[in-house]
């Protein structure tokens, strides 16, 4: 919303462009918030909707990215790197676990 010169309140129609893939919690609401960038509109007009009104929307698939975005982001942080786990990464990924113990 905005305000014209006499200071009456204006809606502005905003089209949703995406989902950025943040997502916090609002602790208030008990429930998470997304951000969305508008369309047609730069990243500093980006704000952040309440999961239950991007449902109404019809966003929910992008969320359920977003969200499986999320879990993988905070799960990569997770296993130290050590060289157990980094051969086993290799091997995860379809790599011979030599490759992570010989220098080249």
């Amino acid at each position: 919303d905005s305000t014209d010169a006499k200071g009456n309140t204006i809606k502005i129609k905003r089209v949703v462009d995406r989902l950025t893939g943040n997502r916090k919690e609002d602790k208030k609401e008990k429930e998470y918030t997304y951000e969305v960038q508008w369309e047609g509109l730069g990243y500093e007009y980006n704000t952040w909707l309440h999961l239950s009104k991007l449902e109404k929307l019809g966003f929910k698939k992008l969320m359920k990215l977003v969200d499986e975005k999320v879990a993988q982001r905070e799960g990569s942080y997770k296993r130290p790197l050590t060289q157990a786990n980094v051969e086993k990464h290799l091997e995860d990924v379809g790599l011979d676990r030599e490759f992570g113990t010989h220098l080249v």
